[in-house]
């Protein structure tokens, strides 16, 4: 029969210790992680890990408190049931977590836990503890006729003892105008959810009154203290205000559920644009009429700054939507036409907003199309032809100021809105000639002399600009230089609502339009105006601030331990693929995982450019925090793990041609990932001391520069007989992986040198550089004497506080990296970094131990260990005993068949 894992022990003991407490109705289901590591005989470290992996994997949940308790997730029963949730905006993105709480909050036995709902006025906690009602009527953790009784705490904040009647009941005459028995809020609440909002109105004394409750069950009415009452009622709460300082904390320890609903300047434009949409057909089916939303009317409410979040921004649009209402009765109009002037002035500085996220909105809205919002739901209205040439662009300039004139709009908004609907106009125009139209076709819409000048105008353009233009600008400015030059012969004025701002924000732009103006005027017998001129600046200025194709492209973040590891991966994928879309992220081995997890979502959320992240990891927390990220952010992570030099250059190069990052995960992972996992289990076995000893030297230009490196060593240091250096170039990745597999076999490779970092597993790598310093010579004579095991000081800093106060940290380094050299060098076991850090902390536990004159635990496998081992094991006994006499400490067989074990990773 097979042995269970580490993982599958503790999450069985999970299970065991849940149901124990369930059967014994305990309040209190879970338990701790001192518990664990004392019950199963692992160590506290390990049992913290798992139970973070197991968390992650969503298959237990923490409690939080003194200790924090872990118990099992009873939400993984919830995909099958109920589907409040599933309507909810933001369910599956920046919700996401903060809906996983909430059913695993209702779902625990054997009641549900009590909750707190934080975030600011508007964020929707009301509609979402109404929700949680409502999942648990569907998943019968609450009868279908319980009730769901609402309190403001703030309506009453200023009568501590009306709040109190108002929750517990009073008796006649309990307080002044106490005319009769008042039943209490918790007593219609009964077998139901009480939701208390504003709660950090409640008076210290109605919380405490409140703890009690939800400690014992019951409560008194005010007056009546003989009158005890039981009640079991689910309380949720919520508030705006920082808990720490706004609750009693005695009443906050005892909800042990804190959930988050962000605000809306944190939620994606996607999912602003659906509430907008919602929000919309709401008003129709309340009005009975179709309601028509202009794209500024929808660019305004997407961008504009909503203090009062969701619920403002509702409110914004139902005022909208009554002004609209109003002129359309006037007008003895059928359908409502809202515009972005009917909104109020704050809602239309949305507008200014629109040029710094074109992009990102221009995918949501579409600027050639109405939306009509029905009850039957949504239409879109296709008002702009796209497939007729621009020879009336300057009437629908002239036309639309009229309208807005007869509307009454002020001249300071008609020059917002023309302003905005002139460059949406140049961006139609050149993003439809995106198809391959040579200058023959061309010519035959616009004059030859035309195409010749625009031609040369763009070549001397991109010299001075330094930049290139793409196609679709040469065709659309031609087809606008004809347009124009048609009307201007035909007497009719051209206006440009940007110009000043054209040539206040692109003067050399400006500059260089006049220029040419100048050669069209003297070519065709014209005279052009400077409104004009500033069109033409105009198309020179597209794709300068943000350019959509080029923005939209997958980001590759690099983050990995150390100064500098993941920069200069960063730097060697930047300069042998020239991609200039990957970014780095170094993080130093002390800083905490809170600064670091902020630190690396800010380099995310700044670089980003709508089409995701491939977030590429060496170990440890920096694996967790792509989800984490994703979903507070709404931004799509796809995490490689143990991520090496190779696989960075190779995501990196395939982001440049593919969009879609589930494709690069998945060709990087099958390619890259599986075929070095199974390298790495292959050269891991082969690891093993061997006689002869092997220096590789890499290169990628070329197997030249790679023999020159090996003379080089051969010349610098007195190799023995038994060691030898060979010469490889990395040319294709498989193949270079499978040479070093071969060679494994029959060799112990010391070390890699060369300009390139192959990034294997358990094999040292020593840089060109470091050759040319006398400490690179003798690193890499040290790889070949014997590893230096001063690398692994840091492991025994890093748990200063677990070594007994009286012993000098020297002295159990002496110990710990003397121990690991004997073991390398006299016994013959290679040992990693992790295997490093078990050997230190097993011996820090274990000195603690023989010094207080505690029993060590038996090792189970110590018999195994005797009868394959002996040898060794005896070795090591008495060169343990003999550095660690100044400790006055003898290591008994148990200690040393635990430090074996976990060099043999038995």
């Amino acid at each position: 029969m097979k042995k269970r894992t580490n993982k599958e022990e503790i999450l069985r003991y999970i299970e065991e210790k849940c149901k124990q407490q369930l059967e014994k109705n305990e309040k209190t289901i879970g338990c701790d992680t001192n518990e664990i590591a004392e019950k199963l005989n692992i160590k506290r470290t390990n049992v913290s890990k798992i139970l973070n992996d197991l968390y992650q994997e969503g298959l237990i949940i923490k409690i939080k408190g003194k200790p924090v308790l872990y118990s099992l997730n009873f939400n993984k029963k919830a995909s099958k049931f109920g589907v409040s949730f599933d309507n909810l905006i933001g369910a599956d993105k920046s919700l996401k977590k903060a809906v996983q709480q909430a059913k695993a909050s209702i779902l625990y036995p054997p009641r549900g836990l009590y909750t707190l709902l934080l975030g600011e006025t508007g964020v929707g906690k009301t509609m979402f503890a109404e929700l949680m009602h409502r999942f648990a009527v569907e998943n019968c953790i609450l009868p279908s006729n319980a009730p769901f009784i609402t309190f403001n705490c703030a309506d009453y904040a200023n009568n501590p003892q009306l709040i109190l009647a108002h929750l517990f009941g009073a008796k006649k005459g309990s307080y002044t105008g106490s005319d009769k028995d008042r039943v209490g809020l918790v007593e219609k609440a009964n077998n139901g959810i009480l939701f208390l909002d504003e709660v950090h109105r409640l008076p210290p004394e109605g919380q405490e009154t409140l703890f009690y409750l939800m400690d014992k069950g019951e409560y008194t009415p005010i007056g009546d203290v003989d009158n005890v009452r039981k009640s079991s009622v689910l309380i949720i709460c919520a508030t705006t205000e920082d808990v720490d300082t706004s609750l009693l904390a005695t009443f906050t320890r005892r909800i042990p559920i804190n959930i988050t609903i962000p605000p809306l300047r944190d939620r994606t434009f996607e999912e602003r644009y659906e509430l907008i949409c919602e929000f919309l057909k709401i008003e129709s089916a309340r009005i009975g009429r179709e309601i028509i939303v202009s794209p500024n009317s929808l660019r305004c409410l997407l961008l504009y700054n909503s203090p009062g979040n969701v619920g403002q921004l509702k409110s914004d649009i139902q005022l909208g939507c009554a002004n609209a209402f109003l002129k359309c009765v006037s007008r003895k109009e059928k359908n409502i036409r809202l515009h972005s002037t009917d909104f109020t002035a704050q809602v239309k500085q949305g507008l200014i907003l629109y040029k710094n996220y074109s992009d990102q909105i221009d995918k949501i809205v579409d600027g050639s199309k109405r939306l009509s919002f029905s009850a039957a739901g949504i239409e879109e209205i296709l008002e702009i032809d796209k497939t007729k040439l621009p020879d009336n662009f300057y009437e629908e300039i002239e036309d639309r100021i009229q309208e807005l004139q007869e509307r009454g709009v002020d001249e300071e908004d008609i020059n917002v809105l023309m302003s905005l609907e002139i460059e949406n106009y140049f961006r139609e125009l050149v993003g439809d000639t995106q198809r391959q139209v040579n200058k023959e076709e061309l010519s035959k819409l616009v004059d030859k002399k035309i195409i010749d000048l625009v031609e040369e105008f763009l070549s001397y353009a991109g010299v001075k600009l330094g930049k290139v233009f793409p196609n679709k600008t040469f065709y659309g400015l031609c087809l606008h230089i004809s347009s124009s030059i048609e009307r201007l012969k035909s007497g009719k004025k051209v206006i440009n609502h940007n110009l000043k701002r054209i040539i206040e924000e692109n003067k050399e732009e400006y500059v260089l339009a006049l220029n040419f103006a100048t050669k069209l005027e003297k070519k065709f017998n014209i005279k052009l105006p400077v409104d004009e001129v500033g069109f033409i600046a105009m198309f020179l200025t597209l794709g300068k601030n943000s350019d959509s194709e080029e923005s939209s492209v997958p980001i590759v973040v690099v983050a990995m331990h150390g100064r500098h590891t993941a920069s200069s991966m960063m730097e060697v994928a930047q300069k042998l693929v020239g991609a200039y879309n990957i970014y780095a992220y170094d993080m130093s081995l002390d800083k905490n995982a809170k600064e670091a997890y902020q630190e690396l979502k800010d380099i995310i959320v700044k670089n980003h450019r709508g089409a995701g992240v491939l977030l590429l990891v060496d170990m440890g927390s920096l694996k967790m925090f792509g989800n984490l990220i994703e979903e507070e952010t709404g931004i799509k992570i796809k995490v490689l793990e143990m991520a090496s030099t190779i696989t960075v250059i190779e995501c990196a190069r395939k982001s440049l041609i593919e969009k879609d990052i589930d494709n690069i995960w998945y060709s990087v992972n099958e390619s890259h990932s599986n075929f070095f996992n199974s390298s790495l289990h292959s050269l891991t076995e082969n690891f093993m001391a061997k006689k002869d000893k092997l220096i590789i030297t890499v290169c990628t230009t070329g197997e030249g520069s790679a023999l020159t490196l090996k003379e080089m060593i051969e010349k610098k240091l007195k190799l023995p007989k038994n060691v030898q250096v060979m010469a490889l170039t990395i040319n294709n990745t498989k193949e270079f992986y499978s040479s070093i597999n071969k060679l494994a076999k029959d060799k112990k490779i010391a070390a890699i040198v060369g300009t390139f970092n192959p990034d294997i597993y358990g094999i040292p790598f020593v840089s060109i550089s470091q050759m040319f310093s006398e400490e690179g010579v003798n690193l890499l004579k040290s790889l070949i004497n014997g590893s230096d095991v001063s690398e692994y000081a840091w492991i025994i800093e890093n748990y200063k506080e677990e070594i007994d106060g009286s012993i000098d940290v020297e002295e159990y380094k002496n110990i710990c990296l003397s121990t690991i050299s004997f073991i390398q060098t006299k016994l013959g076991f290679e040992i990693s970094e992790e295997i490093a850090t078990g050997v230190v902390l097993h011996l820090i536990c274990a000195i603690k131990r023989l010094l207080n004159g505690t029993d060590s635990p038996e090792c189970e496998v110590k018999a195994k260990l005797y009868e394959n081992y002996k040898l060794q094991l005896l070795k090591l006994k008495k060169f343990m005993n003999s550095i660690s006499k100044n400790l006055n400490i003898s290591f008994n067989d148990d200690e040393v068949c635990f430090v074996l074990r976990s060099v043999l990773e038995i």
